[in-house]
C-alpha cells in the first residue's frame, strides 16, 4: 500500500495513522444527543438582555438542532414567574462566547427561577475571531463507504476516506462498530452519526472561519449529491495551531432522515467520492456553474424522494431543463436564447439533445416494459425515445388535457418513468461537473455492492 492510502504521504503527515478522528463533540451511541454546554447564559427576550442559567443540547429529533433550556431568578420588572415553550424570540447564547466550551459531563437541576424559557435555535455560532489551523466535525447519514483501515478499541474496520482537494486536504472516518450503526439506521430510520471529518489546508497554512464556513457550505452539497438526500457537516469546530479551539458552528442545516434510496457512491468504491469532490472543487470559483450545479442537486435530491411520484418525475424535468439550458445556451452557446425558446424546439428535443452530447443514451431501456407501453398509448403519435415519453407523461399532469386525462397512465409506468428520469438528471449532473469516472446507476437491475458503470464520456 502506497503512503497516501495508508496516510503517511507528505500531504497527509499530520493524520495519525490507523487512529480514528477524535471531534470534540463525541458520544459512545452515535444517536444519542449530545449535551454541548450548561452554565450561565446570554438571553434575550422582547429587548431586554440579561443573564441566566441553562443547558445546551444538540438534539436530533424532530430534526437535528441545538435545544435550549434556561431560567433565571431575574428578569428586569417582572415579579411573576414566566414560562415560555418553544420561544421563536428568544435567543440564547453561552455567557463566554469568545471561547469553546468543552462538554460538561452533566446538565443542570430544573430551573425554578421567575422566568424560564424552552425550544430550539438553529443559528448558533461561538468564538470565530481567530485565524484556525483545522476544523473537525460530525457527519449524520452519510452511506457507508470502505476506504483504508482504522483501529480502536480492539476493533479494526476499513473507514478511512483519504479526499484531497484542490487546496484542502479532507478526511472521512467512519465510527465504530459500523456495521452496527447502518443497521439500526435501515432497522429503524432517523438520525445518527456515521463520520466525523476533519480539514486542513492543503499548504499547511492557517485559515479564516470564513473560508472554513465556504467549504462546509461547498462540503453540504457535494456529500448531499453523493448519498441522494440531504446531509451536512455539523457541530462543526475550529482549531488554532496550539490546538485550543476557538470557533463552533451549531447552527441547524438541512440533514434528511435515513432512507434507503439510491446513492451516487458504493460502498466498495471509494474512487467516486473522491473523484467528485475533484471534480465539483474545480468548478467551484466560476460562479454561474457552481449556481447550476446547487440548482441541479436541490431538484434530484427533491425528487429523489420519489413522493408523489407525478410531481417527482416532474422535478426531475425541470432539473434536466435546468442543465439542458445552461449547456446549450449559456455554456457551448449551440442555440441562442430565442431559439431555445422556440416552439421548433420543444422540451424533449433540447434535453435529448444535451444528453447526446455526453454520449448518454436516450432509448428506453429494455427492461422498462411500461414505459415502452406508455410511448406507445398514443398510437398515432407515438414516442420515440425516453426523453419524449418523460416530458409527455410531465405535460398530462402539470398541462393536463380533457379529451387526455391527467392520469392517463398506470403507477408501473410512472416507477419506471421517475427511475429514468433520475438516471438521466445524475448523468447529466455529473457531465456538466466534468466528472470523469463510476457511478452506481438507478436503473441498474443488479444493485448489488461493487456493481457499478463507467459515465459514458468517459468511455
Amino acid at each position: 500500500m502506497s503512503g497516501e492510502q495508508n496516510g503517511s504521504s507528505p500531504r497527509y503527515a499530520w493524520l495519525a495513522e490507523d487512529i480514528p478522528i477524535r471531534h470534540h463533540y463525541f458520544a459512545d451511541d452515535p444517536r444519542q444527543d449530545l449535551l454541548l454546554y450548561a452554565g450561565v447564559v446570554d438571553v434575550e427576550h422582547e429587548d431586554r438582555q440579561f443573564d441566566a442559567t441553562g443547558t445546551l443540547t444538540w438534539r436530533w429529533n424532530p430534526r437535528p438542532q441545538v435545544f435550549y433550556s434556561v431560567s433565571s431568578t431575574e428578569y428586569g420588572r417582572y415579579a411573576v414567574r414566566h414560562n415560555i415553550d418553544n420561544a421563536g424570540n428568544v435567543k440564547v447564547k453561552p455567557k463566554e462566547s469568545k471561547t469553546i466550551p468543552y462538554p460538561p459531563a452533566q446538565g443542570l437541576p430544573e430551573g425554578n427561577g421567575k422566568w424560564n424559557a424552552s425550544g430550539r435555535r438553529a443559528d448558533i455560532e461561538i468564538g470565530g475571531g481567530e485565524v484556525i489551523e483545522r476544523v473537525t466535525f460530525a457527519l449524520p447519514n452519510f452511506p457507508e463507504v470502505h476506504g483504508h483501515s482504522l483501529s480502536s478499541g480492539g476493533h479494526s474496520w476499513l473507514g478511512r476516506l483519504l479526499l484531497p482537494m484542490r487546496d484542502w486536504d479532507l478526511v472521512l472516518d467512519s465510527i465504530s462498530p459500523a456495521a452496527r450503526v447502518y443497521k439500526e439506521l435501515r432497522r429503524s430510520g432517523g438520525y445518527a452519526i456515521t463520520h466525523f471529518g476533519e480539514v486542513r489546508r492543503r499548504d499547511g497554512r492557517s485559515f479564516t472561519v470564513s473560508e472554513a464556513a465556504a467549504l462546509m457550505g461547498q462540503l453540504r452539497y457535494v456529500l448531499s449529491f453523493a448519498c441522494g438526500r440531504w446531509t451536512a457537516p455539523v457541530l462543526c469546530v475550529g482549531y488554532r495551531e496550539d490546538g485550543e479551539p476557538v470557533w463552533a458552528d451549531w447552527r441547524a442545516y438541512r440533514v434528511a432522515q435515513w432512507s434507503g434510496g439510491h446513492t451516487l457512491v458504493d460502498v466498495v468504491n471509494q474512487e467516486i467520492l473522491s473523484g467528485l469532490l475533484m471534480a465539483t472543487d474545480k468548478l467551484w470559483g466560476d460562479t454561474y456553474r457552481r449556481d447550476v450545479f446547487q440548482y441541479a442537486v436541490n431538484y434530484y435530491i427533491d425528487a429523489s424522494v420519489g413522493g408523489p411520484i407525478e410531481l417527482a418525475s416532474s422535478t426531475f424535468q425541470a432539473g434536466l431543463e435546468l442543465l439542458s439550458w445552461a449547456v446549450l445556451v449559456e455554456e457551448s452557446q449551440e442555440l441562442s436564447p430565442s431559439e431555445y425558446k422556440s416552439s421548433r424546439n420543444p422540451a424533449h428535443s433540447l434535453i435529448g439533445r444535451m444528453l447526446t452530447r455526453y454520449g448518454i443514451d436516450t432509448s428506453i431501456p429494455g427492461h422498462m416494459a411500461s414505459l415502452s407501453n406508455a410511448a406507445i398509448l398514443d398510437a398515432a403519435n407515438p414516442c420515440r425515445n425516453g426523453p419524449e415519453v418523460l416530458t409527455r407523461m410531465r405535460n398530462g399532469v402539470i398541462h393536463p388535457k380533457r379529451r387526455i386525462g391527467a392520469r392517463s397512465y398506470d403507477i408501473d409506468s410512472w416507477v419506471d418513468a421517475w427511475q429514468l428520469s433520475q438516471q438521466y438528471l445524475l448523468l447529466a449532473t455529473l457531465a456538466y461537473v466534468e466528472y470523469s469516472g463510476a457511478y452506481r446507476s438507478p436503473i441498474a437491475t443488479n444493485v448489488y455492492a461493487g456493481v457499478v458503470d463507467t459515465v459514458p464520456w468517459a468511455i
